[in-house]
């Protein structure tokens, strides 16, 4: 779990036409160079060794390997680079089971067939790099489906993974029309892993910008706030 130093940062205030998040991480925002919360990173190519939560739930993301901040990656804002190597970054939710829906805006720099974020259960949640490029695929317990070929490498894309309780999951690039997955089954995936799958393993080469958890069944306006946030803030979709 996150250092007191972490937890005691005071996060940003929420924009008041989105949803309150289980976990909200933006890359202009509380990015650390230690894992403690003592230095933050400011200039480019620094550690990213912590990520402060800025739903004010204090799931936080804490470095196995540390990541990399990058200045100016999309419209003037930093990202958080992994490099497909060794980086991640990852959290423990006891209570982060279906349903949920995250939002991530991130660019792939690399194709390998690797993990973009997975559930910290094993088997229990990836969207993962799968079979031919640029084809994205979802995994929710029941295995892989929902191949989405809509975010080719290089290019900044909003990706939203929809896990239901009892029904398809989905997967969404730039708000095209969703690829359906499995359903989700077996065990909740308890906290994340960004940049790779457990072992650690799979490592991923992207850079992420912001993602946003949100844990529960988001209205369709709700959907469409957080949808309209990022492309106001990141010019995308």
């Amino acid at each position: 779990m996150p250092a007191a130093a972490i937890n005691a940062r005071r996060p940003l205030k929420p924009v008041g036409a989105l949803p309150p998040a289980t976990m909200w991480v933006k890359s202009d925002a509380q990015v650390w160079q230690d894992t403690v919360g003592g230095t933050l990173a400011a200039t480019d190519s620094q550690p990213a060794a912590a990520w402060s939560d800025q739903s004010g739930n204090g799931n936080h993301l804490l470095s196995g390997n540390a990541a990399t901040y990058k200045t100016g990656q999309i419209n003037g804002l930093p990202s958080v680079r992994f490099d497909g190597v060794a980086d991640y970054l990852q959290n423990t939710m006891s209570g982060m089971a279906p349903p949920f829906d995250l939002f991530m805006m991130v660019k792939q720099i690399a194709w390998a067939g690797n993990v973009i974020v997975a559930g910290r259960s094993l088997n229990s949640f990836q969207v993962t790099q799968h079979s031919a490029t640029p084809q994205l695929w979802i995994y929710s317990g029941g295995g892989f489906g929902g191949a989405n070929s809509n975010l080719a490498v290089g290019a900044w894309g909003l990706v939203e993974a929809g896990v239901p309780y009892g029904s398809a999951s989905y997967l969404k690039v730039n708000n095209t029309a969703a690829t359906i997955g499995s359903t989700a089954s077996g065990a909740g995936p308890g906290g994340l892993f960004i940049g790779c799958t457990g072992g650690p393993q799979a490592f991923c080469s992207m850079d992420v910008a912001e993602i946003i958890l949100y844990t529960g069944v988001l209205s369709p306006s709700d959907a469409a706030s957080v949808r309209a946030y990022f492309t106001g803030r990141y010019g995308i979709p």
